[in-house]
């Protein structure tokens, strides 16, 4: 199985989780290191755009293509297991937190899939990077560059009306 993450280059190799480990995640509370990707590039794109501020003209991004064992230990939230307003902005983060603390981190898997918000249907994945099976499962297939077309930046800029 493939995932796939859109990061600034100077990330790309970095499968570390260390910068959900500083800032915390959806899915992680602060002091777990967690690596997020997409199950399709369209997903990882979107996922990237909604938390880039719109000021900021994006450069220097790669795509990152991720190969996962088949072998994997990999559980999964679906929306049954999600508030009602799981796709809202407005969340209770540490809801999400909570739940991907118990079902990742606290079950020991390697992996979580779960329902993208932003890409929906599509599935995001959130790893554990300190799971003892980690560097063995996950590895990193290909980075390519990727340029943002002029028009999602332009887009970007515009807001909700």
């Amino acid at each position: 199985m493939d995932a796939f993450r859109l990061v600034h280059t100077r990330y790309a190799e970095d499968v570390s989780g260390l910068g959900a480990y500083k800032a915390g995640g959806r899915w992680n509370p602060k002091g777990y290191y967690a690596l997020y990707a997409s199950e399709y590039p369209a997903a990882a794109i979107l996922e990237a755009i909604v938390h880039m501020p719109p000021q900021i003209f994006p450069d220097a991004y790669s795509l990152v293509c991720l190969t996962i064992s088949e072998h994997a230990d990999m559980g999964q939230i679906t929306e049954k297991d999600l508030p009602p307003d799981w796709r809202s902005v407005s969340y209770n983060l540490s809801v999400f937190q909570n739940l991907g603390k118990k079902r990742l981190f606290e079950a020991k898997k390697l992996g979580l899939m779960i329902p993208s918000s932003v890409a929906y249907p599509s599935m995001n994945f959130v790893f554990n990077a300190r799971h003892p099976d980690f560097s063995k499962m996950v590895n990193i297939r290909e980075i390519t560059p990727y340029f943002f077309d002029p028009r999602l930046i332009l887009t970007m800029g515009k807001g909700i009306h």
